[in-house]
């Protein structure tokens, strides 16, 4: 007899399994090329451009790399440079203060370490009081997560304001002729 498949979860559907934090499911580890284009997808979604494998100018010399960011927010041109450390083990003092001198060498306004994995103790230390930030993407996540629903709740206001404007811009006999009894009981009166 062939034994049956335990299901992911029982009593819910396969999303709701898939979207629980408590669902563990064993799956390939991520290559550290999709943990680059991860990272740059999150900077995205916050508006901001984002491109992988950059080469970029440094003062003395070029550098790879990973994840480079660009914003323009109030007529400044804001640059950093995210470095991806998809590992097992956790990053350490030397990896912050190498992405700290590329930091400074090519003039960026911050430094990004990510890893998922963590960091140890001095990698923490160093990065203190510096504008390098040691973190993983799960934690930008957590942080910016209010910030993004305000800006998205933002948009939709801006998008209401101006249907409600181009709506009145509408001559009052035209609304009046479009306010048709399904209109009428499915939005209310528009007139």
């Amino acid at each position: 007899k062939k034994k049956k498949k335990k299901p992911l979860c029982t009593g819910c559907d396969i999303e709701q399994a898939l979207d629980s934090k408590k669902t563990k499911i064993a799956a390939k580890p991520m290559e550290w090329k999709d943990y680059q284009e991860e990272a740059a997808g999150f900077f995205r979604s916050l508006g901001l451009s984002a491109e992988t494998d950059v080469r970029v100018e440094g003062v003395r010399t070029t550098h790879d790399v990973d994840v480079l960011v660009k914003s323009k927010h109030v007529g400044f041109e804001t640059t950093w440079i995210v470095e991806c450390k998809n590992w097992k083990s956790s990053v350490s003092k030397l990896h912050v203060l190498a992405l700290r001198e590329i930091v400074r060498e090519v003039g960026a306004d911050r430094g990004i370490l990510l890893s998922e994995s963590g960091s140890q103790s001095g990698a923490v230390e160093a990065a203190n009081l510096t504008n390098v930030q040691v973190t993983s993407i799960e934690a930008l996540r957590t942080a910016t997560e209010e910030d993004i629903y305000g800006m998205r709740l933002k948009d939709l206001l801006g998008r209401i304001r101006h249907s409600s404007d181009k709506y009145w811009d509408i001559p009052k006999q035209d609304r009046i002729a479009l306010d048709q009894p399904y209109v009428r009981q499915t939005f209310g009166s528009l007139g």
